[in-house]
C-alpha cells in the first residue's frame, strides 16, 4: 500500500564500539544489505542516523543527505538493494535515547495523508515491539508484564491468523 519493500526499526548508538546488530530491534531489511551495512562500518556516517538527532518529525531520505559527500555512499550502496528511496520516523524515548523506523523501497512516493498513516504506524509498531522485547521495563503491579499475553489473547491471535473472523 505505502509502497515500501523494507523496513527497521532500531536505536541510534550510544557508543562507538556498538554495531548495527546492538542498534537493531526489528528488521525487515535484506540481510546481504545489513551485513555490507555493517562491514563497511556505516551506522558511523549513515545520513539518515546524524539526521535523526536533529528532528522530530518524520522525513524523506534524500532530505537528510544534502550536502553530505559521505553520506551519499552509504545511499548508493542502499540502491544496490532496490532500496531508492525512503521514509524515517523518530522516536526521542524518555530514558533520552534516540530510535526511528525506516521504511525504504525502489519507489517510495507518500501522499501527506499517506505520511500521517505510516507514522503513526510506525508509533504504534515502535511501542508494542519495545513491549514484547523489553517486558521488564513495562511491569504492571500485579506482576504482570505489558508484553505477556492471557491465554485468550493467545487463542484470539490463533483464531486471528486462520483469518477467523467473529
Amino acid at each position: 500500500m505505502f509502497g515500501y519493500g523494507a523496513f527497521v526499526l532500531g536505536f541510534l548508538p550510544r557508543s562507538q564500539r556498538q554495531i548495527l546488530r546492538d542498534c537493531t530491534l526489528l528488521s525487515g531489511w535484506p540481510r546481504e544489505g545489513e551485513r555490507r551495512y555493517q562491514a563497511k562500518g556505516f551506522i558511523d556516517v549513515d545520513p539518515v542516523l546524524r539526521h535523526l538527532k536533529g528532528v522530530i518529525d518524520p522525513f524523506f531520505w534524500h532530505e537528510a543527505t544534502t550536502g553530505q559527500t559521505e553520506g551519499r555512499v552509504v545511499m548508493d550502496k542502499a540502491r544496490v538493494f532496490g532500496l531508492r528511496q525512503g521514509f524515517c520516523v523518530p522516536f526521542h524515548q524518555h530514558d533520552g535515547s534516540e530510535a526511528c523506523i525506516s521504511f525504504g523501497g525502489a519507489r517510495l512516493e507518500l501522499s501527506a495523508d499517506e505520511q500521517a498513516a505510516l507514522h503513526m504506524i510506525a508509533i504504534y509498531a515502535a511501542s508494542t515491539a519495545t513491549a514484547i522485547t523489553h517486558p521488564h521495563s513495562q511491569a504492571e503491579p500485579n506482576g504482570r508484564t505489558r508484553g505477556d499475553l492471557t491465554a485468550r489473547e493467545v487463542e484470539c491471535l490463533k483464531w486471528s491468523a486462520a483469518r477467523k473472523t467473529a
